[in-house]
């Protein structure tokens, strides 16, 4: 289910914006700027390979437990392989990791799991988790949704293309107006209908009862929460009933970040997967509204460059034959 809006181009920068502002004026800790962490000093500098070594070492001793030893080369390409691809390697790849000791081996190994297409199957589930992704509408029809494995398959391209995380933002929250023409601006959108819909009472009850309106508010919360606690880390949805207790939102803030999704409903949005395509589709598109809005001036340019002409002629020369037909039965079925 792909859709999209304007609105929504402004929409994290004005969360942002308003986050931040709080944070200055409240002094709330979860929304105030990274600052720089110098590393503890260690006690024993063999075992630091790594800066995030010494703040695990700092740990372990004022605990009074010791570092762990360094793994082996085996286990190691292990650790690594199911992190990156979910999958262990096979015995070859583990045999080549232990027999490889130059410089370099450990980066080569990461660097091949990095360009694995198992890395972007395995880290798109994790973002899939995050927004809540299904196949299904969920609720008590819990229809299958088939358009929805677009923006499935967008994601594991995402990671594979490490593609940057700014871009990776924009195309899920406006793509289909900050990229037109290009397929991925419409499938990303799908990253704010992937949550539940209430089909029985969002398509099947009255537009005019209160069950439906519900619903609609319901669907909307859905959208903003996935929103803000995928881009903010912010549980927004609990200022729809009062002022938020632990995030800088009030139910004002609230009620006016679900106004951008007010006009926004869920359907089925057809896309071209190629580009050129898509270019060429809307380009004829606009032709054909210019067309069916009796624009002369377009009309008349079409005509001067001979199209209408060529198109006339092609029709004036087909003859068209009538053929009476003289049935010699009859039968009743």
């Amino acid at each position: 289910m792909f859709w999209g809006m304007k609105l929504l181009i402004q929409f994290l920068a004005f969360c942002c914006l308003e986050l931040l502002c709080g944070a200055e004026t409240n002094g709330w800790w979860a929304v105030r700027p990274l600052t720089a962490v110098h590393p503890p000093r260690t006690v024993d500098n063999s075992q630091i390979v790594h800066s995030v070594d010494a703040f695990i070492q700092a740990a372990c001793k004022e605990r009074g437990l010791p570092m762990s030893p360094e793994a082996d080369r085996r286990t190691l390409l292990r650790r690594l392989s199911f992190d990156l691809t979910g999958l262990a390697p096979n015995p070859d790849e583990v045999r080549r990791f232990e027999s490889d000791g130059t410089e370099g081996a450990y980066e080569r190994a990461v660097d091949a799991l990095l360009e694995s297409p198992r890395y972007g199957e395995r880290w798109a589930r994790h973002w899939m988790d995050a927004v809540h992704f299904a196949e299904t509408h969920g609720h008590d029809q819990d229809r299958i949704r088939t358009n929805a494995w677009p923006y499935r398959d967008y994601l594991i391209a995402s990671f594979n293309q490490d593609k940057s995380y700014p871009r990776f933002v924009q195309e899920q929250v406006a793509g289909d107006v900050l990229f037109p023409g290009r397929p991925e601006g419409v499938v990303a959108m799908g990253f704010i209908s992937s949550g539940p819909w209430d089909e029985s009472t969002l398509r099947d009850i009255r537009e005019d009862t209160l069950d439906r309106q519900m619903g609609r508010y319901l669907d909307r919360d859905d959208m903003v929460t996935t929103v803000m606690q995928t881009f903010t880390s912010t549980t927004v949805h609990c200022a729809r009933c009062h002022d938020h207790k632990f995030d800088p939102i009030s139910q004002k803030d609230y009620y006016s970040l679900q106004a951008v999704f007010a006009g926004v409903d869920r359907a089925n949005r057809p896309y071209d997967a190629e580009p050129g395509v898509a270019q060429k589709r809307a380009e004829l598109r606009r032709s054909r509204e210019r067309v069916e809005q009796g624009d002369k001036a377009f009309i008349l340019q079409a005509a001067e460059q001979g199209h209408m002409e060529s198109w006339v002629a092609a029709l004036s020369g087909r003859g068209v034959v009538w053929k009476a037909v003289d049935p010699e039965s009859f039968v009743s079925v």
